[in-house]
């Protein structure tokens, strides 16, 4: 899904610099019939650039967020096991940050806990090392497969609705649960709470050496 999102994202840049290359050409081709208000007229030329690039920027930062959320709150999610996981494409946004498409394969369990196996494309941070093995949440809906996300923990537990959801889950004991620490720093982290723990010990060192200094 966010390869879609992604190539979504590349055709609206695409047709907004379109839009504003013909805007500009149409100002200039006319500009003596707007001689005198040439000045209001590039000032609205300018606001209509700004406002497409602005727009543009939050649309590619809060798209694949946004259909996520929308998903969450209709309690629209599975459990899943990774299975294995590969760098698949390093991608790049409008401001020139680097992300890391990686490919996954995981077993999802349907709320009537069914097994199903398919490959996701997830989007995670550049310099995110190994995606471990273990359990995750993802966003499922039977109607439309393809929109599969992986959730981060936070906002698991920051609906409450999505509690019996979970606890039907855990009561099943046929369903293997090891649970991963999933959460969004310039992209997915998806990693043990063990290597949560050593990072945050890590981070915490760093900031008392700099603190020092």
């Amino acid at each position: 899904m966010q390869l879609k999102i992604y190539g979504k994202c590349t055709i609206v840049l695409f047709v907004l610099i379109l839009s504003v290359i013909g805007v500009g050409a149409l100002l200039m081709f006319n500009f003596d019939a707007v001689a005198d208000y040439k000045f209001l007229a590039l000032g609205g030329f300018v606001l209509y650039a700004a406002a497409c690039f602005f727009g543009y920027k939050t649309y590619e930062k809060n798209v694949d967020k946004r259909l996520i959320q929308k998903m969450v709150l209709k309690g629209d999610i599975a459990l899943a096991n990774i299975k294995k996981a590969a760098p698949f494409r390093v991608i790049r946004d409008t401001s020139g940050k680097n992300y890391v498409l990686w490919e996954i394969d995981i077993e999802f369990f349907d709320k009537e806990f069914n097994a199903y196996e398919m490959t996701i494309i997830e989007k995670f941070n550049a310099m995110h090392p190994a995606i471990p093995n273990g359990t995750v949440y993802v966003t499922h809906n039977p109607e439309k497969p393809e929109q599969k996300f992986i959730i981060q923990n936070i906002m698991i537990s920051h609906v409450p609705s999505l509690a019996p959801i979970v606890q039907s889950y855990e009561s099943n004991k046929k369903i293997p649960i090891k649970y991963l620490n999933v959460y969004y720093k310039d992209g997915l982290i998806v990693e043990t709470y063990k290597e949560s723990i050593k990072n945050q010990k890590k981070a915490e060192k760093e900031k008392k050496k700099i603190d020092r200094q």
